[in-house]
């Protein structure tokens, strides 16, 4: 059986869950739930109810594009009116797209002049022998209905341009490696509603029991604030996971601006000791800010960062200078984005331009985290690894970084977070057990001396751990398994 693969998403997932339990939520329930209303009685006083489906579809649509656009951008808590992710235009490119990949079901139920509204019925049917191409045509709207709105929503707002859509290399790289995480959205999206159904359930019927009205009340608020749900849930679930590891996640072995650590201590031996350096000894903190007026909530997003930014580099592939240029103009010009930030400072640490690096990291790495681009801001760090405290950065930040920095193969630099964090408190049992697991992942790949730097690290600032006996243990393996070559 195939392993799922897990990422920090999951953490994600959780808090949009948590932010989607708010009054904008009901608000934007208010919208939806007024547009489908009006979509429906449009259709039923034209007496065209078969293409009632396709209809609603395309309101539906359009609001979890929103949604998505606005995830896709870092927006955790705005609602379907906030504009993060750019206009309305977008998220009408964005639905559209969507309505483009759903066509291979939708298309054959608008055919057939399916009733949406009617759908609910036809189970009650299937037990009193409904026809078998009704039951089948059910049967695919379910499933349909059911388990490609992710995947296709996903999709719709990663993909670059309108034909990659349909691109086996879009979808490709958009979920390899992420099973885990389509599997969170799956479970978060259907396990949300569920749990709020249990919620709203009570309300409605204590309601009934006191008044009849009051019920009807409760039941149409409740049904208010379950749309605005569900499309919060659903749009911003995808697009964060674009935003996680599509669109602004370029491979970085494969880009021309894949950072590389000149320090001379690369290893893990250099890494533990690089721990034990006095605090003052990191770079200096610069206060500055990257360009006149990078906050200003006014610029328009940057809805094409990736191809912007790609287009930059391989026009000036020649021109790290040059390139440099053209990328503060886009930040310039355009809201904070994490690729452009992200490029920019590897650029200047390539070049050698020091202050301006460091000083693009201290904003490229928390507008990274905070959106869920956690990769690239483990590429910044990377670069500035031997500067970490010149960056504001929550210890539970710098244990997520510490593990993508593992997944993009710098074990070295995942090395200094854990022991400089432990250097400062040598009780922090997460950082201890994250650089036991690191070091017996070393010992097993064949890396027994960097392994046997580590363990010997933690004995001498842990000992008193209750995992001491597993450092013992672990050094004794690696120096046996040093001393055989």
């Amino acid at each position: 059986m195939q392993k799922l693969e897990f990422s920090d998403f999951g953490g994600i997932a959780g808090r949009i869950l948590k932010d989607s339990m708010s009054l904008g939520t009901f608000v934007s329930g208010l919208a939806i739930f007024a547009c489908l209303w009006g979509t429906n009685k449009a259709f039923t006083a034209a007496n065209q109810m078969a293409w009632a489906a396709l209809g609603l579809q395309v309101v539906w649509a359009f609001f979890i594009a929103r949604f998505a656009v606005n995830g896709k951008a870092g927006d955790w808590g705005g609602t379907a009116f906030s504009n993060r992710g750019g206009n309305f235009g977008v998220a009408a490119e964005i639905a559209l797209r969507y309505i483009v990949l759903c066509a291979i079901w939708l298309v054959p139920l608008t055919l057939m002049k399916v009733d949406p509204l009617g759908a609910g019925a036809n189970v009650g049917m299937l037990m009193m022998g409904m026809p078998a191409k009704a039951m089948a045509l059910l049967a695919i709207y379910v499933m349909a209905s059911v388990f490609t709105p992710p995947l296709f929503l996903i999709v719709a707002v990663s993909a670059p341009q309108f034909r990659d859509i349909l691109s086996p290399a879009h979808w490709s790289k958009t979920f390899s490696g992420r099973s885990g995480d389509v599997t969170a959205i799956y479970a978060m999206h259907m396990g949300g509603l569920a749990f709020l159904c249990m919620l709203l359930l009570p309300m409605v019927l204590t309601g009934m029991s006191v008044n009849p009205e009051l019920g009807k009340a409760i039941g149409f608020c409740s049904m208010v604030f379950a749309s605005g749900f569900a499309a919060t849930m659903l749009g911003k679930l995808c697009g964060f996971f674009a935003a996680n590891g599509g669109d602004f996640a370029p491979q970085a072995e494969a880009d021309p601006w894949t950072p590389t650590v000149e320090s001379g201590s690369g290893s893990a031996a250099g890494a533990t000791a690089m721990a034990t350096a006095p605090i003052a000894s990191a770079a200096p903190r610069p206060n500055l800010t990257l360009v006149e007026g990078a906050h200003d909530d006014a610029r328009p997003p940057l809805t094409d960062a990736r191809e912007r930014v790609r287009n930059i580099l391989e026009v000036n592939k020649d021109d790290n200078n040059n390139a440099i240029e053209s990328l503060i103009d886009l930040r310039l010009s355009f809201a904070d984005n994490p690729l452009v930030l992200h490029s920019l400072a590897l650029l200047q640490k390539k070049v050698g331009d020091q202050e301006a690096a460091v000083n693009t990291a201290r904003e490229a790495i928390p507008i990274c985290t905070k959106r869920g681009n956690l990769r690239l801001a483990a590429e910044v760090l990377h670069t500035q690894i031997d500067n970490m405290d010149a960056f504001d950065i929550l210890p539970e930040d710098y244990m997520r970084l510490a593990v993508q920095l593992r997944n993009i193969n710098q074990s070295p630099s995942a090395t200094k977070i854990y022991a400089r964090m432990i250097s400062k408190n040598a009780k922090d049992t997460k950082a201890i057990k994250a650089m036991l697991q690191l070091a017996e992942h070393q010992l097993n790949a064949g890396h027994a001396d960097e392994a046997k730097s580590m363990y010997s690290y933690l004995l001498e600032h842990c000992s008193h751990s209750p995992l001491a006996d597993f450092m013992r243990q672990g050094l004794e393996d690696a120096e046996r398994k040093v001393a055989n070559g």
